[in-house]
């Protein structure tokens, strides 16, 4: 089950990469149903780890990457349309540029809940931005005339809308960055021990990086400690 987890999520990167290519030959619907069926990956892989019990540091490492991977390609395309976007995604690359840099000096890189309201802002904004490109499509497709009518006054003011979200998830990237930056600084000038990139032998990185035991265990732990000795 560990390995069809880890696959699922490798199926999601995949299917990020190709996003791209998706978007120019498929038509609107199709477009959305297979963006759909990459986040529904982000979901059936957590929650079939954590049911099945094989969650490990792999696993999470792997799902942060292809979250992050997603999400900036997603945005990249999103501002094609709406140029806005291309600054949300330029500062989803600096949040994890400032993460990255965190872990080399072997900070933690949780995300705080600063950060993970972040996201869900991110998330609301996208998603207009999506409905707001594909307006005319899903409203000729959806046959619930109740939704048709809220598609329609959202469409009436969609620039506005759009435009709000991503102003607000751009100032929302802002503050993170710079809470992450302070929060590693921080962690960093208090470990007075320098940090040895001496990594582990590869039994130990092996169940350091695949043992579901070792993971719960210590999975708030910077990877430094997980990788190095």
């Amino acid at each position: 089950m560990k390995i069809f987890v880890n696959s699922l999520t490798m199926l999601r990167v995949l299917a990020t990469i190709l996003l791209p290519i998706v978007w120019v030959y498929l038509d609107p619907i199709s477009i959305l149903i297979f963006v759909v069926a990459i986040l529904s990956t982000d979901f059936f892989d957590g929650l079939l780890a954590r049911t099945f019990k094989v969650q490990s540091l792999f696993g999470a490492l792997l799902d942060q990457a292809a979250d992050k991977a997603f999400g900036i390609i997603i945005l990249l395309i999103i501002g094609r349309y709406e140029p806005l976007f291309y600054l949300v995604a330029i500062m989803e690359i600096v949040i994890a540029l400032v993460n990255i840099g965190g872990g080399v000096k072997g900070a933690t890189t949780n995300s705080s809940f600063l950060g993970k309201t972040k996201m869900w802002v991110m998330g609301l904004a996208t998603t207009c931005a999506l409905i707001s490109i594909f307006d005319k499509q899903l409203y000729l497709t959806i046959d619930i005339q109740s939704i048709k009518d809220l598609l329609l006054k959202f469409m009436e003011n969609k620039e506005s809308i759009v435009f709000g979200f991503a102003f607000l998830t751009v100032g929302s990237q802002i503050m993170v960055a710079l809470d992450y930056a302070k929060h590693i600084k921080g962690e960093v000038k208090d470990n007075k021990k320098k940090l040895v990139y001496n990594f582990k032998s590869e039994k130990e990185l092996k169940k350091v990086l695949f043992d579901t035991e070792y993971y719960l265990k210590n999975k708030d732990l910077p990877v430094s400690k997980h990788l190095l000795k």
